[in-house]
């Protein structure tokens, strides 16, 4: 099973949403039905199919049962809708839909209490008839008989219990995890701006997950207190001595703010990986995560001490609290009965787990509960509150029509955004909407769409529908036809039309038999930026709404398919010719058709142009398009024919992952402490070390008792050899426990750092085929896993499985007649968990992958949350978000069935033996020492938990393990090939490159093996300091190109050479080329930062420098008059600038890095034409002594080059003067 499978098996996700595919039943629904089929239950036969599958295969995601219907998501999340979650607290809201499957859940474990309370009383009968105490000889079969009905129903009801709790924390995660996102997608008082990715996939990811988290240990919070209270007061009925005794738990968090900045700088830096390549900021976002990873490790640390001394307080309890007894008898003169000391050890025995473990971690997890609670509270408070929609009303009637009424907006409501406006939109008339680079035209859309607040004023939009296409296309995981139709109805007509007039046909014929069935990658990764951009526009056509708003959706593509999807869509007599089209462009010669012009200046509509003024007014606005001077002949330069796509998904299957965990994943995590597998191999002596003193102390114990019971009536020794032996055992185990998540800790910490190390290091092709959901999952969830559980569910194994180990030795030497019972009951037991690891890992492999779908949808929701707000998708994406969630659950629902199953049994083999052992004692009696027949029996009962509970972590452990295979998996990704090839590396001059020449020489290059060449035999020299533009049809290679001279292909791939100023450029290390190249690139990136920081990232520069850079793109202004100057902040993916601005700030960038080499790849697509000619001015002076690469679709953009390069099929057509360009093809 692999994650493409839940995109593709049939496209049940993208077409449908139908989940009722080959799936069996639910046999969990079915058993469930009718109280006849309790067995089924009881004894969890419903999963063993699954365990079987899982045992003799591969488990594959039909294998696993249909989901019972109350586990669904949308089952879930309509129990979660009924409340006002602005008055009602989530922890309100759990108690009064779960109260009753809580109450049954809590109610199921009161059996198991009371058989755990009777086991000691019990064997104390038996003792008592061992050592003759008890005369009647017919009770000396009664109680065994009783023992076993005892221990083998009690565990019956335990798991019942911890399966039913359990899978209550599995609806109330997933019940939160589907109201948040159905939240964020339809609640539009949730500004664009307050959200931020980390922020969302913390909140579904982590916080939600705490829920489940808490769960299992939910109902310990009232069972060990009241467990405590009886067991002692049996305990002082008994030996009349209560000592002294204290739980220590206390845990202080601040994890979850530290990883929402490690989460938000990382999600940044991976949906901006080719800008870290090319500005060579691997090593800047490296430090940037590693700084917040130091400030969360900083707060784990903390908490894992406290964890360290809670667990090595647990194992060490039991020898204090039996010296504290043995002295606190001995002080007070009282009776020394070895009977009574042991029925109160057993007790001890019984209470320790409950008490000193499952509580103090009970409250853990609470104070971690509430702290993910009061994040969801704040969500969904934010979310009910009065979101401002548009105001609808009665006085126009007609649909499609808009009207603002001295309406203003604000992103946050603390400052006015959009200043008061008075605008009249007729319906079917056509709006052209122009205005300078960051003067609102954006947000007057968003504003339209309910997505900002309303300050003051009224919009009525007349219940109108409205169809949307972004000035950055947003494409998702899937195929061509979902990504146009989403979930609406397919009409072949239609659909075709759509296609046709948005130019497409040319591009799914090249897809070959798959056409617009082909899978997209993650953002469209696999297509060109005028594919995306026109896929956009289509899904905006295919929608029948009243309203159209158009983002500047013609800036991605060349001239003459931009006046083709005019013409066919937009225009006057196109697909859209009797519907309101509001258009923002700046290619003003499409503004000629329009019955109204609306011209923004930073908010404020400064004229309103009917068509027949246009002529006469459109002087008074600067914004000629030089486009209009070129012939239309010339346009056919950019018309070739498509480059082949590559038919193969370029979602990579995620890695398949072994029954076991590699030993080189636990190697490395037990190496990575500060003195090595040293420290590994003296933790290894201390947990021996502390093992052998506390069978040591049991012995003393045993003989000390039977010392003084002889001696009653003399002077009794004082237990002193007793007192040091416990007190040496306790620094050991304290010590031990805190060396283990000292060594276990500094583990994932290096592999988290190694794992991020190899991301920003990695070849840009796996980011291609790897989604960001899939990259975020390991670093939110895994990571917190590896930090957080691992450490201690795996030191409980090791320490619980040592007692065990040591109490079954001896109870060997004191009755060597055991052995006989105990080497068949251990080959089942090593059968059983056998059968149980090779399932339990593979379901829980299927979990973790199921899981990242989910994170993956969440992320592109977020890239695209306005246009699925603005088309009214959410429905659609809901459907999906619960397809995921409900594939998550029935893998997991698997997990909780199988881990119960192997509990049970395992526990049902521990309890025969202990009634074995029991029997034998009674049978042996006259041969066996009785104090150590008493020890004897008080072992078997140890035993009894400690070797179920140490094979159950160890095995949760590996199953934990899987989540740092997961990261270790990425740690280990192939690094950019950086040696220089079979030529090896040379060094340059200082001053390289000092001219500025780029030659290609017979180069040739594919992108992946399967694919054809994306630039093929190219020859061609480019001198110092020219101007070069680049032009051709979409895949024609121009982009490609850019990626050739930043080496972003393997070696093997290639042929020919590259040579800047001489130096082959594949001979260099890549920090060398990428520092001495820069790039303006389409799409600007700016991290959460402040703005000098965006600027001037290693801090190379001067305050001076930078404001002179600011100043050369005409930002100086904009950015003085911030309160904050240069330390303006900017928001994630620099939202609130606009796209103009932020191409400025990238050409501030490219100034102050003053490289020899520039690239521009369509830099100027998103802005207006007098910005357009700003950037070009800018180059020709403040880039005249560098050589200037630029990619474009308008030729006006790249007249005034020294030279033009046309590329056709990735070959060079034409290189030449522009004038001769022009000549030629006329």
């Amino acid at each position: 099973m692999d994650e493409k499978q839940f995109l593709i098996d049939k496209k049940s996700d993208s077409l449908n949403g139908s989940n009722e595919t080959k799936h069996e039943s639910s046999r969990l629904e079915w058993a469930e039905s009718s109280w006849l089929r309790w067995g089924h239950l009881i004894y969890f036969s419903w999963i063993i199919p699954v365990i079987k599958s899982g045992y003799k295969r591969t488990l594959t995601i039909d294998d696993l049962d249909q989901l019972p219907t109350d586990d669904t998501a949308l089952v879930l999340m309509q129990k979660f809708l009924c409340y006002d979650w602005k008055t009602t607290r989530v922890s309100i809201a759990i108690i009064k839909i779960f109260w009753k499957e809580l109450t049954i859940s809590g109610l199921l474990l009161l059996p198991y209490m009371f058989g755990r309370m009777a086991v000691p009383l019990i064997m104390r009968q038996i003792i008592l008839l061992i050592t003759d105490h008890q005369t009647s000889s017919s009770l000396r079969y009664v109680y065994p008989v009783i023992f076993l009905l005892c221990v083998i129903v009690s565990p019956c009801f335990l798991y019942q219990s911890t399966f039913r709790v359990t899978r209550i924390g599995l609806r109330i995660r997933h019940g939160l995890q589907s109201l948040i996102y159905m939240r964020l997608l339809s609640n539009k008082n949730l500004s664009l701006q307050q959200i931020t990715s980390a922020r969302m996939i913390n909140l579904v990811g982590t916080d939600a997950s705490q829920f489940l988290d808490c769960s299992t240990y939910f109902h310990f919070l009232w069972e060990a207190p009241m467990e405590f209270l009886i067991g002692f007061y049996l305990i002082y009925s008994i030996i009349g001595f209560l000592p002294a005794f204290r739980t220590l738990s206390e845990y202080h968090d601040n994890i979850a703010k530290c990883a929402d900045k490690r989460i938000q700088v990382l999600s940044e830096m991976i949906n901006a990986f080719h800008i870290v390549k090319m500005n060579n900021w691997e090593d800047l976002a490296e430090k940037r995560v590693d700084s917040m990873r130091e400030q969360e490790f900083s707060t784990i640390r903390k908490a894992s001490l406290i964890r360290a001394l809670n667990m090595g307080l647990f194992f060490a309890s039991m020898p204090l609290i039996s010296l504290a007894t043995i002295y606190g008898i001995w002080l007070t003169n009282g009776s020394f009965v070895s009977i009574d000391i042991f029925t109160a050890m057993s007790f001890y025995g019984v209470l320790r787990s409950p008490v000193t473990s499952f509580l103090p971690i009970a409250i853990e997890k609470t104070l971690q509960l509430r702290v993910a609670v009061k994040r969801i509270d704040q969500f969904l408070k934010e979310s009910q509150q009065q979101t401002l929609e548009p105001a609808y009303t009665d006085q126009y009637q007609q649909s499609g029509k808009v009207t603002l009424q001295n309406a203003c907006f604000s992103w946050n409501n603390n400052e006015i955004h959009l200043p008061p406006m008075n605008i009249d939109i007729e319906s079917g008339s056509l709006v052209g909407i122009v205005g300078n680079v960051g003067s609102g035209k954006s947000s007057f859309f968003a504003a339209i769409l309910g997505q900002m607040h309303l300050v003051d004023g009224e919009i009525f939009t007349n219940g109108s529908s409205f169809s949307y296409a972004s000035q950055s296309p947003w494409i998702f995981v899937d195929t061509v036809r979902t990504n146009i139709i989403l979930d609406k109805p397919f009409y072949k007509e239609r659909y075709m039309n759509v296609l046709r007039a948005c130019c497409l046909n040319a591009d799914l014929e090249s897809l070959g038999p798959t056409a617009d069935l082909t899978m997209i990658g993650d953002k469209g990764i696999n297509l060109s930026g005028g594919q995306r951009a026109r896929i956009s526009l289509a899904r905006a056509l295919y929608i029948d709404a009243d309203i159209y708003l158009f983002d500047d959706p013609l800036a991605s593509v060349d001239n003459k398919v931009a006046k083709q999807i005019y013409d066919q869509s937009i225009g006057p007599h196109g697909l859209l010719k009797n519907k309101t089209r509001l258009l923002i462009t700046h290619q003003t010669k499409y503004l000629i058709d329009s019955d109204q012009i609306l011209y923004f200046d930073h908010g404020l509509v400064r004229c309103e142009l009917p068509s027949n003024a246009y002529q006469v007014e459109l002087e008074k606005i600067p914004l000629i398009d030089e486009d209009t001077n070129i012939k239309p002949a010339t346009a056919n330069i950019l018309d070739v024919e498509q480059s082949h796509i590559d038919h193969q998904s370029i979602i990579q299957d995620e890695t398949s992952i072994k029954s076991t965990v590699n030993w080189s994943v636990w190697a490395y995590l037990f190496s990575q402490s500060v003195f090595g597998w040293f420290a590994f191999a003296f933790l290894i002596v201390l947990l021996l070390s502390g093992e052998i003193l506390c069978e040591i102390a049991n012995i003393l114990l045993a003989l000390l008792l039977n010392k003084l019971e002889m001696n009653a009536s003399h002077t009794r020794p004082t237990p002193s050899i007793y007192l040091y032996v416990n007190l040496t055992n306790m620094v050991l185990s304290l010590v031990s426990a805190i060396l283990f998540f000292r060594i276990i800790l500094d583990g994932t910490n290096a592999l988290e750092k190694k794992m991020v190390h190899a991301l920003f290091n990695t070849s840009i092709r796996f980011y291609e085929s790897n989604p960001s959901g899939r990259i975020l999952s390991r670093a939110s969830r895994d990571q917190q896993v590896v930090d957080e559980i691992l450490p201690a569910t795996l030191f409980d194994s090791v320490q619980s499985l040592l007692m065990s180990m040591g109490s079954i030795i001896v109870i060997g030497v004191i009755n060597p007649w055991i052995f006989p019972v105990l080497i068949p009951l251990f080959g089942i037991c090593v059968v059983l968990h056998h059968i149980y690891a090779r399932s339990n890992h593979q379901v829980k492999h299927l979990e973790s992958v199921a899981r990242s779908p989910v994170y993956s949808l969440l992320a592109s929701s977020l890239n695209g949350l306005m246009t699925i707000r603005a088309l009214k998708n959410k429905d659609y994406f809901i459907k999906l978000f619960h397809n995921r969630i409900d594939a998550n659950t029935r893998s997991y629902l698997a997990l909780i069935g199988v881990s119960q199953w192997f509990g049970l049994y395992l526990d049902l083999l521990n309890n025969i033996f202990t009634v074995i052992a029991t029997l034998l004692c009674l049978i042996l009696k006259d041969q066996l020492n009785p104090a150590l027949s008493v020890l004897l029996l008080s072992y078997t009962i140890t035993i009894r938990a400690f070797l179920q509970r140490g094979i159950r972590q160890g095995v949760e452990s590996q199953i934990l393990m899987t989540s740092a295979e997961r990261i270790y998996g990425y740690s280990q990704l192939p690094q950019e090939e950086d040696f220089g090839g079979e030529h090896g590396l040379i060094e340059t001059s200082p001053d390289w490159p000092d001219l500025g020449t780029v030659e290609f020489c017979n180069y040739s290059f594919r992108y992946r093996s399967t694919r054809e060449t994306a630039l093929r035999d190219l020859c061609l020299r480019i001198e110092p300091n020219e101007k070069i533009g680049i032009i051709g049809r979409t895949g024609a290679g121009k982009s490609s190109l850019f990626q050739a001279l930043f080496r972003f292909t393997d070696r093997s791939l290639i042929t020919g050479h590259i040579l800047i100023d001489g130096v082959d450029i594949s001979r260099i290390t890549l920090k060398h080329l990428r520092t001495h190249i820069s790039i303006i690139p389409q799409q600007a990136f700016l991290f959460s930062s402040s703005l000098r920081s965006n600027l001037d990232p290693f801090n190379h520069y001067s305050d001076e420098q930078c404001w002179k850079a600011l100043e050369d793109v005409q930002l100086k202004k904009f950015v003085s008059d911030h309160s904050e100057r240069l330390l303006l902040p900017i928001a994630e993916s620099g939202i609130n600038l606009s796209a103009g601005q932020r191409q400025l700030v990238a050409a501030a960038r490219a100034i102050l890095k003053q490289s020899k080499i520039l690239l521009i790849d369509e830099a100027t697509a998103n802005v207006d034409p007098a910005t357009d000619t700003f950037i070009q001015q800018l180059i020709a002076h403040r880039f005249q002594d560098r050589t200037v690469l630029m990619i474009a679709h308008r030729l006006n953009t790249v007249i005034q080059s020294d030279r033009i390069l046309v590329l056709k099929n990735g070959q060079l057509e034409n290189l030449d003067v522009p004038q001769n360009i022009l000549h030629d093809y006329q």
